[in-house]
């Protein structure tokens, strides 16, 4: 069903099958006709997005938020037709269909549906009540709640059934109710079902699955490889009907007697009961929802997939109802995580409050910080937890949606980088926000960018399709080289105070960000595995599934589970390494070695050598059926120059497989000593590298081009004399986005840099602006020169030389190949740079022209982001070398 491949192979690395392609998340927010529909997706496959995930918005998804006009309505005969039609459409253009099981998001509710026509299925929440009494005052516990508890001083004096009364003898009593009610929650939105109860899921399976069998089953496993699920979770502090005897028998003891500790207290006891609710309802809710649905796909021959949300954030188990992330992720064939918000972003943001200026921090992840209730601690290494269960249990492949709301001004640079990101950490497809169906009116404003022909960075994203398809390929070749893993202590999490578990995600991001720095690979783990009986050890290795560790670290903890102890016992007692960090483990174990981060960063076993060691570069390394591959990015935001040093056999062959144009390199420049090959390179801003060692000799054939990494010399430089004029504008018309060809006007002079400082353009220009230079060469200049280096360019850009297309570019270095391409006396160089849409946004009413309750909150979000990519053109310096 999915595509299994562990051999390098040049054809299918040229032109990756459709699976491999990124693709557009799709929404429907208007009126279906097939015409739209059909000439959208050849749009798509035109620019290499092969890849669709229709998102239906109904009218009821956020009627009081984020109205649409969706017709026919959802899952109705008409809408079922039309996207069968639809789906063999897309099968003529060679695309592929991941089916989104739900009217919107989160998945499970059918948009209010189930909850409608079955009320009883209402998602509960437990919820605490204060009374404060007079003394002598009698007290009646509500006969609908679940149990009272009286208080004095903050002692517990009794626990008190519903429906009993008492009457108070002091003056310092609290009482204290829990109850279970419906989760109301959900202001503006569809009601949503109980997902820990077997029988919703039942119906959302009836409602939705079942349906799209009976109209496109056929195209199950071939145009539609995957399902996917969509931020599914359940409340925060999930009740369902059965919870306490089904707690009881898990557990052994009557949860209903200790519900206070679910809500305050930092006795030990008070924890272990945290860690039991937490422990029972995750597994219940992995069991009742995710399994379910696993074996519904795996019987219907279509795979498995989906996300949760909140796994940025250590304490996103807690507070945003998915309980665990890597035990849910076990039932998909394909785990996903998602990146919104710019969760991951190079030059990150931090907003304060919604309503306040952002400021900026280092390159890495988004900081929510002050964004939700709870004090969030990031988690830079996030997508790991995905790709972790996805190399634990053998599957191939691992899944991230991107850019949704991550504003307009996103550049296709930033995109690239973004997703090297992700590739290093494990994940190897990728899906992009956002496609909408209609732009029109307040569509205008709603969640961006929007990836769409009136935006001017579409004319380049088949740059970026190509590259992430062919290093999605390349990515889920083989099997990973990881021999390290990291205890994710998610029993503290459930644990823990405010304060205990802002110290334990600390710790733990310390720790992976010291590992990942040093270019030691490695995998999360867990409880769950840890006690697996699939699990095993021997001759200092920890084995479960294909994966074989040979060091396993633990930050600050103290929940560990006593199986786990035992089963790192044994992995020690077999040679195996345990290293714990800021006293990882609260108990006294001889055989864990304790080391300071100094001390454990000098006896890291790195991927890659690198020298200088303190640069910005990342790596990963998959073991294929003929060779070894390495994957290299650089995380820093500058450029950076260093020496690669790889372990790899003398008889091996190195070569440089380059995504971006499908061709294969043998680097002359490569030196193999001292058991080490050490390649010297330059990666920019957004850079990275695959290399290969293979002994294929076929494969070597292939790569019958020599790179050689030579000293560049300028001959010329070109930072004078440029004339412009804008030849294309993207502008947000009175209802609706449009794309004006703009006359030919006369050149007028301009400085490089950005275009609306010292010239004429206007900073809301959004679109294309021509550079004109005129420049002489010489005959020594035509035997000298081989490129041309336009320095900075904001944002993208094609070049012209003499009349010819040169090529065009997203992303640094921008660099054009023109040997041979140079005449003598006169050449004529045109530079045509596009920028983003963030100027409309930044320097127009576009953003505020409707109100919220049209736009959605996204568009307010997305507005304090735009601000970062608003200066524009060709910056510099421009060199030929």
């Amino acid at each position: 069903m999915l595509i299994e491949n562990n051999s390098f192979d040049f054809a299918e690395f040229q032109n990756p099958d459709a699976f491999f392609w990124n693709g557009h998340l799709w929404f429907w927010n208007d009126k279906l006709n097939d015409d739209e529909l059909f000439s959208q997706l050849e749009e798509m496959a035109s620019i290499g997005a092969k890849n669709a995930w229709i998102i239906p918005v109904p009218s009821e998804f956020r009627p009081e938020s984020m109205p649409t006009n969706m017709k026919p309505g959802y899952l109705t005969e008409d809408y079922l037709r039309l996207f069968s039609r639809l789906v063999e459409k897309m099968g003529n253009l060679d695309m592929r269909l991941w089916l989104y099981d739900d009217g919107g998001w989160p998945s499970g509710g059918v948009c209010g549906r189930i909850v409608k026509e079955n009320p009883h299925l209402i998602q509960k929440t437990l919820v605490r009540y204060e009374k404060r009494p007079l003394m002598g005052e009698t007290v009646k516990i509500p006969d609908d709640c679940i149990a009272g508890f009286m208080f004095r001083n903050n002692d517990m004096v009794c626990k008190c059934e519903s429906g009993e009364e008492l009457t108070v003898d002091t003056s310092d009593c609290i009482i204290e109710i829990y109850s279970a009610e419906p989760d109301f929650a959900w202001v503006g939105r569809p009601l949503f079902p109980d997902l820990l109860n077997p029988e919703s899921i039942r119906v959302f399976i009836e409602k939705t699955h079942e349906e799209y069998k009976r109209h496109i089953g056929q195209y199950f496993g071939n145009v539609i490889p995957v399902i996917i699920c969509d931020d599914v979770k359940v409340t925060h502090m999930p009740w369902t009907d059965d919870m306490a005897s089904g707690f009881f028998i898990d557990k052994g003891y009557d949860l209903t007697d200790c519900l206070p500790s679910l809500f305050k207290g930092t006795s030990k006891k008070d924890m272990q009961v945290r860690v039991d609710y937490f422990d029972y309802w995750s597994k219940r809710f992995a069991e009742t929802f995710f399994e379910t649905i696993h074996k519904w796909c795996a019987e219907n021959g279509v795979a498995f997939s989906g996300h949760l949300g909140g796994e940025e954030d250590i304490l996103g188990a807690r507070t945003f109802g998915h309980g665990h992330p890597m035990r849910n992720y076990r039932e998909f064939d394909i785990p996903g995580v998602d990146a919104v918000w710019r969760h991951i972003y190079p030059a990150v943001k931090n907003i304060k409050d919604k309503n306040d200026d952002h400021k900026k921090d280092n390159a890495g992840i988004f900081d929510w910080t002050g964004i939700t209730d709870q004090h969030a601690v990031k988690n830079d290494h996030f997508p790991k937890f995905a790709s972790s269960v996805a190399h634990q249990d053998g599957k191939k492949y691992s899944w991230i949606e991107l850019f949704s709301a991550y504003g307009s001004d996103l550049t296709v640079e930033q995109m690239k980088w973004i997703t090297d990101f992700c590739y290093v950490r494990g994940i190897n497809l990728m899906s992009s926000c956002e496609r909408y169906l209609s732009t029109k009116d307040f569509y205008m404003a709603a969640m961006r960018p929007m990836l769409f022909p009136g935006n001017p960075i579409w004319n380049y994203l088949d740059l970026y399709h190509t590259y992430s398809a062919r290093a999605s390929y390349l990515l889920g070749l083989g099997t990973p080289e990881i021999k390290a893993a990291v205890y994710y202590p998610i029993r503290d999490v459930w644990a823990g105070s405010p304060q205990m578990l802002r110290a334990v995600g600390q710790s733990l991001e310390t720790l992976t960000s010291a590992l990942f720095e040093n270019r030691c690979d490695f995998d999360f783990i867990d409880d769950d595995m840890l006690e697996s009986e699939k699990t095993v050890t021997g001759n200092g290795i920890l084995k479960t599934g294909q994966m074989e560790y040979t060091h396993i670290y633990i930050s600050k903890c103290e929940w560990i589970t006593e199986k786990s102890l035992q089963k790192l016992n044994d992995f020690v007692s077999s040679g195996g390494t345990v290293i714990t960090f800021e006293n990882g483990l609260s108990v006294n174990n001889a055989n864990f070695k304790n080391m300071d981060l100094s001390k454990l960063t000098a006896n890291l076993n790195s991927i890659v050598g690198v020298e200088p060691a303190n640069s910005p570069i990342r790596a990963c390394k998959r073991r294929l059926a003929n060779g070894n591959l390495y994957f290299i990015t650089n995380e820093g935001l500058e450029n950076v120059s260093c020496v690669l040093k790889f372990g790899e056999d003398k008889h091996m062959q190195m070569m440089i497989v380059d995504p971006e144009n499908g061709k294969i390199y043998t680097p002359s420049e490569a030196v193999y000593s001292d058991n080490v090959w050490s390649y010297q390179t330059e990666l920019s801003f957004s850079g990275s590298l695959f290399v290969l060692f293979s002994e294929d000799k076929q494969l070597y054939d292939k790569a019958d081009l020599t790179h050689t990494r030579a000293e560049r010399n300028a001959v010329k430089i070109l930072n004078s004399n440029w004339l412009y004029r804008k030849s294309k504008a993207y502008i947000a018309g009175d209802h609706d986005f449009e794309v004006i060809e703009m006359p030919d006007e006369p050149y007028a002079p301009i400085d490089l840099g950005d275009w609306c400082i010292n010239n004429n353009i206007e900073p809301s220009f959004s679109g294309e602006v021509e550079y004109l230079l005129r420049f002489e060469c010489g005959d020594m200049d035509l035997k000298r020169v081989s490129s041309i280096d336009l320095g900075v360019v904001k944002y993208a850009c094609q070049v012209k030389l003499n009349g010819e297309l040169v090529g065009k570019r997203a992303w640094s270095p921008f660099l054009f190949d023109v040997k041979d391409r140079l005449v003598q006396g006169e050449n004529i160089l045109r530079v045509i740079v596009a920028n983003t849409m963030a100027n409309q946004y930044v320097h127009t009413d576009l953003a505020t022209r409707w109100p919220e309750n049209l736009t959605g909150f996204y568009n307010r979000i997305c507005l304090k982001f735009e601000h970062d990519s608003v200066p524009s053109g060709l910056y510099g310096p421009v060199l030929l070398f």
